[in-house]
């Protein structure tokens, strides 16, 4: 999988290609746009993990998978975004200034976004095969919290074993001119002329072809035994009832993953065509389009917490009571408590019996959702 850098020259080892300064109004465009997508991606995801985190029904495998998703873009938005700005005003010369900074840009950004992506993919078919067990193999529970945990811990290690190898292609070097150049060199490992094409090729089959085709296949089964197969008829109509409710929240919960696989896709698959057509075709990519791709690409992880809102009742329910939270913090902050009361109704101000009615509806919620956790215990993991 390719996931470009701002700083790194070609294979030979050569001065980053500078291109002409953009129009200062593009340039605010591109900056602003850029601004809108990382703060939506940073909001969205921590939402994302308050919501799991502070609700016990939440507390699921399923959705711990996709906190974890959630850290990983949280990671990438922050390792991604900066040399993005660097290439909207063209701003080379200040991401090498410094050593510090030159190993930032050369080596940390890109060993970041070549390990981080895996994490989303790796993670999303961890979440598909999650549901292919849980749907099919009701009775058995296969990936449970324990077996998450080994699941995490491999996501991780192999993803950093994947970006590895640009820990020893990608040196800080000093060029001819005295300032500091980050270079890409294969060398004597590696044939220094097609080592970049074929790391980014064999990426590009093994950790996107492969999870994206394996990913489509489970959840065309899980489609076909969801939406074709019928339940019996010969069961009582309180039961029935029962079963065509748990098939629609199985139903809905399918729906939300395929679409979160869906964005990614399409938010990835137009920078890999253009990193394809350059190895192949050395044809040269427009400066308006290959930021098209780019900002399109870190958009991916903005768009799921959106789609977790859209198609998730309980995670709408989650990012309202976040909301609700926050907003009560600011007004005990901002509401002063009255010293003096001649009424005993009158000692309790607006911020005190906001906790008390949060209380109680967390009493309440508490109770129904461990009865609910109990009446769910057998059938899935519940999103």
């Amino acid at each position: 999988m390719n996931n470009s850098s701002v700083v790194v020259p070609s294979s030979s080892g050569g001065e980053p290609t500078e291109s002409l300064p953009l129009n200062v109004s593009i340039q605010i465009i591109q900056a602003v746009l850029s601004s809108l997508v990382l703060i939506c991606s940073l909001f969205g995801n921590v939402l994302v993990i308050c919501v799991v985190m502070q609700s016990l029904r939440m507390r699921t495998v399923t959705n711990f998978l996709i906190v974890n998703m959630a850290c990983a873009d949280i990671l990438y938005t922050l390792v991604s975004f900066p040399p993005l700005f660097v290439m909207i005003f063209n701003e080379y010369d200040w991401a090498m200034s410094r050593r510090g900074l030159g190993i930032f840009f050369c080596q940390v950004v890109n060993f970041g976004q070549y390990m981080l992506v895996p994490v989303s993919v790796l993670t999303l078919a961890a979440i598909a095969f999650d549901r292919f067990f849980a749907i099919l193999m009701p009775l058995r529970r296969i990936i449970n919290k324990r077996v998450f945990r080994c699941i995490v811990i491999v996501i991780w290690v192999t993803s950093a074993a994947v970006a590895a190898p640009l820990l020893y292609a990608l040196q800080v070097t000093i060029d001819s001119n005295g300032g500091l150049t980050c270079n890409e060199k294969w060398a004597p490992l590696f044939d220094e002329k097609t080592a970049h094409r074929d790391y980014a090729l064999v990426l590009f089959f093994i950790m996107f072809c492969l999870p994206i085709s394996v990913m489509i296949a489970l959840y065309s089964v899980i489609c076909r035994h969801l939406w074709s197969i019928r339940p019996p008829g010969e069961m009582e109509q309180e039961e029935s009832k029962n079963l065509i409710k748990r098939r629609n929240s199985r139903r809905s919960v399918v729906k939300m993953l395929i679409t979160v696989v869906a964005v990614f896709i399409i938010s990835w698959l137009p920078l890999q065509i253009a990193n394809l057509i350059f190895f192949f075709q050395e044809v040269d990519i427009s400066e308006s389009l290959y930021f098209a791709c780019e900002i399109f690409m870190r958009a991916s992880c903005a768009f799921n917490p959106l789609v977790y809102a859209v198609f998730s009742e309980n995670y709408r329910q989650g990012f309202k009571k976040v909301f609700a939270r926050c907003c009560c913090s600011k007004i005990k902050a901002f509401v002063p408590q009255r010293a003096f009361s001649t009424s005993s109704s009158r000692q309790q101000t607006a911020p005190s019996l906001l906790r008390s009615d949060y209380a109680l509806s967390r009493r309440e919620g508490g109770k129904k959702s461990c009865r609910e956790v109990k009446e769910e215990d057998q059938e899935e993991h519940q999103i």
